[in-house]
């Protein structure tokens, strides 16, 4: 992602980056805040849809998320989700569409999980922060360690099924000094 929340687009296989002028102009931006220092909220997540390349959601945390249809030139929000029970401000971490299904989606942030099999119109709530027995101010530790321990052990990590992975693969790296 990008510190602060930015879209890129590179027509060259990253030599080149171009900012999404759409993403700069958009509204709504001035009411993006992350809690922490330095308080500058930033894009996590990135995802194509894999059966149409024009479609790209991008997940703000602390911010939304948010899909163009034309390959980032214009932005709306997919924001039905959000309620005011819910204990974090939009803060989308993970998203995945699945594969040879472009209408369900998935993500998860600091108020749960969330599935749509509309595109995004509608959500359903899977889980709650609370659900997992861990204090929300330590689930994203939680599943650092758990990734590292998947990476140690030389353990696949990844979910093919649910990112589109042509296959199961070891994250990360262990460097010695």
């Amino acid at each position: 992602g990008t510190e602060p929340a930015c879209a890129f687009r590179s027509t060259d296989l990253g030599k080149n980056w171009d900012e999404l002028p759409g993403w700069r102009d958009m509204a709504g931006k001035d009411k993006w805040v992350f809690p922490m220092p330095p308080k500058i909220p930033h894009a996590k997540t990135v995802v194509v849809d894999p059966q149409n390349p024009k479609t790209v959601y991008v997940g703000v945390e602390q911010g939304g998320l948010f899909v163009s249809d034309d390959r980032g030139q214009n932005w709306r929000e997919l924001d039905s989700y959000d309620s005011p029970d819910l204990p974090s401000y939009r803060a989308l971490h993970t998203v995945a569409v699945r594969p040879n299904h472009s209408n369900e989606l998935v993500f998860s942030s600091g108020m749960g999980i969330f599935h749509s099999t509309d595109r995004g119109v509608n959500w359903t709530r899977l889980t709650r922060p609370e659900e997992f027995r861990v204090p929300s101010q330590a689930k994203e530790a939680v599943a650092f360690a758990l990734l590292a321990y998947q990476t140690w052990q030389r353990q696949p990590a990844n979910i093919p099924s649910a990112t589109g992975a042509r296959r199961p693969a070891v994250l990360g790296k262990v460097s010695y000094p």
